[in-house]
């Protein structure tokens, strides 16, 4: 009786120990995704930056191609065409 007894706790003890490191394995892995996840984040917020200010720079430069374009059209116009 009392080998079975303490072949019980021992099981139940195994099965314990077992079962918590699956927790914690389980755990670490959660963690670690966690921390792709900001990593990830970062980096899309990066790029997001990045987008922003090409966008800006871009439409810095169609405003000024735009405004070089109406100048040299005025100075054309404004040229006398001699024979």
């Amino acid at each position: 009786m009392i080998i079975k007894l303490y072949s019980i706790i021992l099981y139940i003890l195994l099965y314990m120990g077992c079962f918590y490191s699956k927790i914690h394995e389980t755990n670490n892995e959660v963690v670690k995704k966690d921390n792709e996840i900001y990593i990830l984040k970062r980096m899309v917020e990066d790029k997001d930056k990045e987008i922003e200010q090409l966008e800006y720079e871009l439409h810095s430069t169609n405003l000024s191609t735009r405004t070089t374009i109406t100048n040299l059209r005025k100075q054309v116009s404004n040229m006398s065409i001699t024979p």
